[in-house]
């Protein structure tokens, strides 16, 4: 799931505040996680994601948006 924070947080770290967008991963087997990780990682090198899913306002957005990753 995708949560996009109407006030962002800080968490201390230089490069990564403030927090605006928060993901939550479930995975249901052992290690299938990984691989999700690596596509969410690859669909931040793009540095207009985070910026593009703090703007989304639909689900086909955000899919949209992920799938630069290859995980929509």
């Amino acid at each position: 799931s995708v949560v996009t924070l109407a006030e962002p947080v800080e968490f201390g770290h230089a490069h990564n505040d403030p927090v605006r967008v928060v993901i939550g991963l479930a995975g249901v087997a052992a290690g299938g996680h990984l691989e999700a990780v690596a596509q969410l990682a690859n669909a931040f090198n793009d540095a207009a994601a985070i910026p593009a899913l703090a703007a989304a306002t639909t689900r086909d957005a955000v899919r949209t948006i992920l799938a630069g990753g290859g995980i929509a």
